[in-house]
């Protein structure tokens, strides 16, 4: 059964996974956000439920449902190497980092990474407290997200704003030698790489599959089964932890 977030029933993400369930018969139910709190499920049954939409949505959902989402590091000490970074990446709060340094919560999607300067007043008083990622500010120019399912690449999609599609398969020998790095890797998640200026390709960040977008460069059916695996093996507590 898919949940589908009724705000976001439009978005590429949404409209995959309903054009899944029609395809493959999975069932459905696009609800509000109101009305995924009073939804009944099989408890039984929990980890064949699978929510597609906000962050905020499927954390909710996973709170109603005692659903335990794994605590997530965007830069895994096994991929944070000099070669891959090019870039020193530190954490502290965000009230002592200066405006000219690039943040980033580590609270998954709790604002969204930016040069700090570019904060609004509101986000800087609320997240004042909060522990963010935080290194220099870099040129990237293409960015290449890398979608991984079961330690192997099965899309990958270019979100830069340019207007030239660059071939991101030129680097999957880079992102395999990270998969294979990676001890503790999830079951899926994506990897996404970018070109700084005058230094070259780069690890830009990881992010859990759950918690990550659709980009042109991946079939909808395979973003679907994606991001279910992903979400069944958290259901089931087969996921691996960061601190």
């Amino acid at each position: 059964m898919f949940l589908i977030q009724h705000a976001y029933k439009n978005s590429p993400e949404c409209r995959s996974a309903i054009m899944y369930g029609i395809s493959n018969d999975v069932d459905y139910k696009i609800l509000t956000f109101d009305e995924l709190s009073k939804y009944e499920i099989n408890l039984n049954d929990i980890n064949n439920y699978i929510p597609f939409g906000s962050v905020e949505f499927v954390e909710n959902f996973a709170k109603i449902n005692n659903i335990t989402i794994p605590l997530w590091s965007s830069y895994p000490p096994d991929l944070c190497r000099s070669r891959w970074l090019n870039r020193e990446i530190n954490n502290g709060i965000l009230k002592e980092i200066p405006d000219t340094f690039f943040v980033k919560p580590i609270k998954i999607k709790l604002f969204t990474g930016t040069i700090k300067s570019e904060l609004s007043s509101d986000e800087k008083y609320t997240f004042a407290n909060e522990i963010v990622w935080f290194s220099p500010p870099q040129d990237f120019t293409n960015e290449w997200r890398f979608y991984i399912l079961r330690k192997k690449i099965i899309g990958i999609g270019q979100y830069d704003n340019d207007d030239i599609d660059v071939d991101g398969w030129q680097y999957s020998d880079m992102i395999m030698e990270m998969v294979n790095a990676w001890k503790t890797q999830p079951i899926a998640y994506c990897i996404d790489i970018g070109i700084i200026k005058d230094v070259g390709i780069s690890l830009i960040e990881v992010n859990d599959a759950w918690a990550t977008g659709m980009y042109k460069g991946i079939s909808p059916n395979d973003y679907v089964n994606w991001v279910m695996t992903r979400w069944k093996s958290i259901c089931l507590g087969n996921h691996i932890s960061y601190q």
